[in-house]
């Protein structure tokens, strides 16, 4: 692992020297990458609130469901203006044609590049157009978050993930997977030098992606916490460097057991397919700091009213970068917990990230995190997969794969976890598997509530 004390050391360390105007432009916001996150928190709420205004200002004036939301053109003079707008659910900008949330490009730089969307998983797929200036600022970012978390990008690196074709102009098929030469798209690639990068089906053989890795020198990996752990018993003795997770909550104990079996050093990407990264792993603390260049986080209570440090709420996002389909207040359905770091950053601060609203159990006083029950699931010896379902209030069943048999003192340690976290005795039928398969995008969801 290379450590740069800041993003100036890294740059000096990979940078190509490139005169293009591209690279210039990437290294230029590179270093005000460097500089932002020093600011003081009030300075950097002041530079939001100017993005937040004209975002605002542009998506009320010229996208049909911004000026519906806002009864026409809305100017933000403060924060209390801003809070006071209404909330965009993500099922409702989901059942929009594109055409509805589509705004015209202000200035060239937002001329759509390309368009992304959502994973699926939670049954809602949601398009978002991405621009020219919003991949230079997220590269930007993204080599923030290197530099933060001692990425040599020119290692190989691989990306653990569903099924994927890649770019037939840039990724070629190599030993059953795919091989771009030199990682991070053409942006990054004009600016830093970079190795080869690689991407495996995590619906492949265990061993057999093991051994690719090994074979090609791979030590950092991209992937989900749940598919790192689950390589445990794989590795012997080729651990990984460096483990970047990401589409998953990560799990104290799976972070713990990756930690002793599978990586020297792990951290988290937060994000979303329609705004980007949203917060990473504070390299010197426990927190997730926000991007706060490019989004505002906003965590909520049911009323509204902003969550406290220390207290869940639901996550509400503002892309400040996109002009063209606008994310504002925009609710993803996650529950996060607000917090604090002593790390001397001006950034804002996550102190965990539940997971899905969708995927809180269901009881009578209102929804739970599963959190607790994950983490006693989690923890049982011999496990190496599961699925667990509520389909009624109490009633439970939970699927699993392990290398022993099921105990009955497996069953009472999980059903009383659940009992207790619903606040009534739960009913739990068990299923035994050879395996549970991914969703496409390579994630593995834990918890579904079918009541």
């Amino acid at each position: 692992m290379v450590r740069a004390a800041n993003v100036e050391e890294f740059l000096r360390e990979f940078d190509t020297g490139s005169v293009d105007p591209g690279a210039s432009a990437l290294r230029r916001e590179v270093l005000s990458f460097g500089e932002s996150q020093w600011l003081s928190r009030d300075e950097i709420r002041e530079r939001q609130l100017e993005k937040v205004r004209r975002v605002v200002r542009h998506a009320s004036k010229h996208s049909s469901l911004c000026a519906s939301l806002y009864g026409g053109e809305r100017r933000i003079g403060d924060w209390d203006d801003f809070f006071a707008l209404p909330v965009m659910p993500r099922d409702s900008v989901a059942k929009l044609s594109q055409e509805a949330h589509l705004a015209p490009a202000a200035v060239p730089e937002d001329a759509i590049h390309h368009w992304a969307s959502t994973s699926g998983t939670s049954g809602r797929v949601v398009r978002s157009a991405v621009t020219s200036r919003m991949l230079r600022i997220g590269m930007a970012n993204r080599i923030r978050e290197l530099q933060w978390h001692s990425v040599d990008p020119r290692s190989p690196i691989a990306e653990l993930t569903g099924p994927s074709t890649g770019n037939p102009d840039a990724w070629q098929p190599f030993d059953g997977g795919l091989i771009l030469k030199g990682w991070g798209g053409p942006m990054i690639r004009g600016l830093l030098r970079t190795g080869s990068m690689f991407k495996f089906d995590t619906s492949d053989d265990l061993a057999s992606v093991a051994e690719r890795l090994r074979k090609h020198g791979v030590e950092q990996v991209m992937t989900t916490p749940t598919y790192a752990w689950t390589m445990r018993n794989r590795l012997g003795p080729n651990r990984w460097k460096n483990l970047q997770y990401r589409g998953e909550v990560v799990y104290p104990e799976i972070d713990a057991c990756n930690l002793l079996f599978v990586a020297d050093y792990t951290w988290d990407v937060y994000g979303t397919n329609e705004v980007g990264h949203i917060a990473t792993s504070c390299p010197e603390g426990t927190v997730h700091h926000c991007i706060d260049e490019c989004v505002l986080v906003e965590v909520v209570r049911e009323d509204g009213e902003p969550s406290d440090v220390g207290e869940p709420g639901r996550v509400l996002l503002t892309d400040l970068r996109n002009f063209v389909t606008p994310f504002i207040r925009y609710e993803i359905g996650d529950i996060a917990v607000r917090g604090a770091c002593t790390c001397g950053r001006g950034l804002s601060a996550l102190e965990r990230i539940e997971g899905r609203e969708i995927a809180r159990l269901k009881t009578e006083e209102g929804p739970r995190v599963a959190a607790s029950v994950v983490q006693t699931i989690h923890c049982l010896a011999g496990l190496q997969l599961f699925r667990l379902r509520q389909t009624s209030l109490s009633e439970f069943v939970l699927t699993v794969v392990m290398d022993r048999e099921w105990t009955e003192e497996d069953g009472i340690k999980v059903q009383t976890a659940i009992s207790k976290l619903i606040g009534e005795p739960a009913s739990l039928r068990v299923e035994r598997v050879d395996d549970i398969k991914p969703h496409p995008s390579g994630k593995r969801e834990k918890v579904f509530v079918e009541c």
